[in-house]
């Protein structure tokens, strides 16, 4: 291994010097220091420094390891943040190369970047919810911060925004899916509605909502006709026969009733 020293002034030639570890004697050989490095790496180690390429460096050569993400610019202003969370296993990636740094995050991800944070004790209690399935990866996270307070799941939040909204009075059934254990997309909540109200026949009911990927879904799911709520006049996919109607304004379902 090469030991590329600075001028100690004893070689012959001024600042362009070279003294090589394996070398009998100091020699100048009258080029720029940075050419003999960038020379030794392209040539000797093909363009790639590494500890396993170089060997053991003595501190002489620190390897900074960026991120695995495609999708995280080093010029990004966050590209810090991001780095610190996933080397403190805060935060992992979507995948092992994607981080999507503009995605939306779920309560399931927020909670496990908290128990992350705390160390990730293992909870002393189970998950109470029942919409949580046993093999998610967000289990252990949740039934902690069940156990500290930091959740209280949907029920109460869902509730509590019915009774501020003073349309609780006005509403026959209140169906949560952490109650019930399954939630939209899922036939069974549409059914478990339909039972609530009394309804036998599909053709009496209409799912309203503005989600394609839930509300729609499970219109479709559970054979009942869904009104799409789409205020921003989104393009409809056409895979849905039992979307029936849009509406961009909610006051626009008065017509249908």
């Amino acid at each position: 291994v090469y030991t590329i020293a600075t001028n100690d002034f004893l070689a012959a030639g001024g600042d362009t010097y070279y003294a090589f570890k394996t070398a009998s004697v100091n020699y100048d050989l009258g080029i720029p220091m940075d050419e003999v490095v960038m020379d030794y790496v392209k040539t000797e180690l093909k363009g790639v420094v590494s500890a396993e390429n170089y060997g053991e460096a003595g501190d002489r050569i620190t390897i900074i390891k960026g991120l695995p993400f495609t999708d995280v610019d080093p010029s990004a202003a966050y590209y810090s943040a991001v780095k610190y969370c996933y080397e403190n296993n805060i935060f992992k990636g979507v995948t092992d190369t994607m981080f999507m740094p503009n995605n939306t995050i779920t309560r399931g991800q927020m909670v496990t970047v908290l128990w992350r944070m705390n160390g990730s004790p293992e909870p002393k209690n189970a998950n109470p919810f029942g919409d949580v399935a046993a093999t998610s990866p967000f289990v252990k996270a949740i039934a902690w911060a069940a156990e500290n307070k930091l959740t209280n799941g949907i029920t109460e939040v869902q509730t509590r925004r019915f009774q501020l909204s003073g349309l609780r009075p006005y509403v026959d059934a209140l169906v949560i899916s952490q109650q019930e254990g399954f939630s939209k997309p899922d036939p069974r909540i549409v059914e478990r509605a339909l039972q609530r109200v009394g309804c036998a026949d599909k053709s009496q009911a209409v799912i309203v909502g503005d989600s394609l990927t839930s509300d729609m879904l499970a219109a479709k799911n559970a054979q009942v006709d869904g009104i799409w709520y789409n205020p921003a006049g989104l393009p409809d996919p056409g895979d849905n026969p039992y979307i029936r109607a849009q509406v961009r304004q909610l006051h626009d379902l008065f017509q249908f009733v």
